[in-house]
């Protein structure tokens, strides 16, 4: 997926006149507990809301430094508008009214170099509907195990949210990205799962957290090493 560059265009749009109703802001928290005091900032805010389902929400919420993969800031990736630190809530609310978003984008040098990306860059260079489209088009069977973390359930949210199809039951086809884990591989549940599986396509769940953080789909890493038959041989 190629970046659409928006800071021109995103500075021009924040200083522009309207004359339509200010949309609502969509406030969704991670990492920070939902206390009175917290809700009080959000409505002092101007079209601001609280809102607990990222799909709908605008603005994802976080501690300052503290970039976690969580399921909300991945969901949040491909279906928010931004990613702030709590300053921008603070700072919003001190002046009762939405301030420019971009220089509050969550930042945690420490995260963003083990894990490849900036995420001011993947907000800001990539469009909202980019970043929901990253898996338009792919069908990920997710093999349901306990080895499989994120859980299989968050990791369905996540791919879905970002325009993919999750699976987690029946049989693996082809074409399929498989995502798995050695451990998984193991049992004689998933080996049936993944009899019809390419083996060239299996894969940690790294190539889904990666990917969302990165906007772009490294096919070429994150394999699950082992086939079937050597992860069931190191077992014993």
């Amino acid at each position: 997926m190629e970046p659409t560059p928006q800071g021109a265009s995103a500075c021009q749009e924040q200083d522009a006149p309207s004359d339509a109703a200010p949309a609502t802001i969509r406030i969704i928290l991670t990492g920070i507990e939902p206390t009175a005091k917290v809700f009080k900032k959000i409505s002092s805010i101007a079209s601001a809301v609280y809102e607990d389902n990222i799909e709908l929400a605008t603005h994802v919420i976080a501690p300052r430094d503290q970039l976690k993969r969580t399921v909300k800031l991945l969901c949040g990736i491909s279906c928010c508008d931004h990613i702030l630190d709590e300053r921008w809530l603070n700072e919003s609310a001190r002046v009762g009214m939405a301030v420019y978003e971009r220089q509050f984008c969550l930042k945690d040098s420490k995260a963003e170099a083990k894990w490849g990306f900036d995420l001011l860059k993947t907000m800001y260079d990539f469009t909202k509907e980019q970043r929901r489209q990253l898996f338009h088009g792919h069908r990920v069977f997710i093999t349901p195990h306990a080895s499989v973390l994120p859980p299989v359930q968050d990791l369905v949210r996540i791919v879905e949210c970002a325009g993919g199809t999750a699976v987690t039951a029946g049989t693996a086809l082809a074409t399929d990205v498989v995502v798995t884990t050695e451990a998984a591989m193991a049992t004689a549940a998933v080996q049936r799962a993944l009899s019809g599986a390419n083996p060239q396509r299996l894969y940690t769940p790294e190539l889904v957290l990666s990917s969302i953080l990165q906007q772009h789909l490294d096919f070429d890493r994150h394999r699950v090493a082992a086939t079937p038959e050597t992860a069931k041989r190191r077992r014993r």
